[in-house]
């Protein structure tokens, strides 16, 4: 067992169509090898809802794994509960008494699997006098085969800026979104000094919107510029210029994979296979 200690945050939207995603993420969450896990749901519905909610649920506490739901009342925009977890990160994972070593924030339909964590864990280590950051790679499955949810274009390497660890070569995708926060108390520590932290600061990136620059964390904060990568977060590529599984994670609505309205949203439109070249 990893000794390790996480809390978990997520935007909670109890609904019947999200609930299936939401068992899939908690699933894959409870299946993690360490010394403990607190998922907060962070969540704007009602008290009925929650205690229905909550029986679904409740098969997943166990010995490491607790749910909380965390009813969030001072916002009219739904978008701004996506930056709650905010307020958690200084008040509880950097809290004096924490014994949290890692912090996780995630939209409610990805399947984190241990595999995710561990790699992210191991390469955040070998990567960190580069100053990157191990992404993640969202995919989908949809129409025999799989898809990247948010790189809509092959991404050349021939030329690219990289780095070789463990026989991975790491480079920049592009856009570098990924739908979730992974942070080691040092990264927490950085986050909360930096313009990402703030709603109106972040906007000084202008790529994301609300939910968006909820997520980014880290990813344009003192980027290696100078070494030629866009930003902090690199994908592992293998020597089959496919990129390494450990990094990818499931969005389990395959929302934009099955859409057929390809002019509503790109995403989706490429398959993991042609990603690289």
């Amino acid at each position: 067992m990893n000794a390790a200690s996480f809390l978990v945050c997520t935007s909670f939207f109890p609904t019947e169509v999200r609930l299936p995603h939401q068992i899939g993420m908690l699933k894959a969450i409870s299946e993690w090898p360490v010394a403990s896990v607190r998922v907060v749901l962070m969540t704007f519905a009602d008290n009925d809802v929650i205690e229905k909610v909550s029986k679904v649920f409740e098969i997943f506490n166990s010995s490491i794994l607790s749910i909380e739901f965390y009813k969030v009342n001072k916002y009219d925009d739904g978008y701004m509960l996506t930056w709650e977890h905010k307020d958690l990160i200084k008040s509880r994972f950097l809290a004096i008494s924490s014994r949290y070593t890692h912090f996780l924030y995630t939209e409610d339909d990805l399947q984190i699997s241990w595999r995710n964590v561990a790699y992210w864990i191991k390469f955040r280590e070998e990567l960190d006098f580069s100053r990157l950051l191990p992404g993640m790679l969202r995919y989908e499955i949809a129409r025999g085969d799989i898809w990247a949810t948010d790189v809509s274009e092959p991404q050349k390497l021939d030329g690219r800026c990289s780095i070789h660890r463990s026989g991975l070569r790491f480079v920049n995708v592009w856009p570098p979104y990924q739908a979730l926060l992974l942070l080691d108390r040092q990264l927490a520590e950085e986050h909360i000094q930096s313009r990402s932290f703030d709603f109106e600061n972040s906007k000084y990136y202008g790529h994301y919107g609300t939910p968006e620059r909820a997520s980014m964390g880290p990813t344009w904060e003192n980027a290696p510029l100078e070494m030629g990568f866009s930003s902090r977060y690199v994908i592992p590529v293998g020597s089959d210029n496919l990129p390494h599984f450990d990094c990818m994670v499931h969005h389990l609505p395959n929302t934009y994979a099955s859409s057929q309205d390809v002019a509503r949203t790109l995403c989706g439109t490429l398959r993991i296979k042609d990603l690289f070249y």
